[in-house]
């Protein structure tokens, strides 16, 4: 996710793609560490999912404010301040740490999601 670049020019369809590489490759993430189908599941689902899982409640509320505001520069034509767009990535950085560590300290998951 460091190697996703912020646009230089930030348009409706950059912003669009910006957003759609950093969540997919934070759900790519997801997959391999729950093995949980992630990049197949709606934002809503993920969201479900972490909840029946023992997710930690401040991990659980970072992600859904996070992907809401990804949900909304993708699908919702809403531009970020310039600013966000390195902030917004590195919170996802520090989110797939907080999921890695919270996996690796509890052992939440270790047998294949049917999801």
């Amino acid at each position: 996710i460091e190697s996703a670049t912020i646009p230089e020019n930030i348009t409706h369809e950059s912003t669009e793609k910006f957003y759609l590489d950093i969540t997919r490759i934070c759900r790519e993430f997801l997959n391999k560490l729950f093995y949980v189908k992630a990049t197949e599941m709606t934002s809503r689902e993920l969201d479900d999912y972490f909840k029946t899982s023992g997710i930690d409640e401040r991990i659980l509320r970072d992600w859904n404010k996070i992907n809401q505001t990804a949900d909304f520069a993708k699908y919702g034509g809403q531009i970020p301040e310039v600013n966000q767009f390195k902030t917004h990535k590195q919170q996802f950085i520090e989110l797939m740490k907080a999921f890695q560590k919270m996996k690796d300290s509890s052992g939440i998951n270790q047998s294949r999601s049917t999801l």
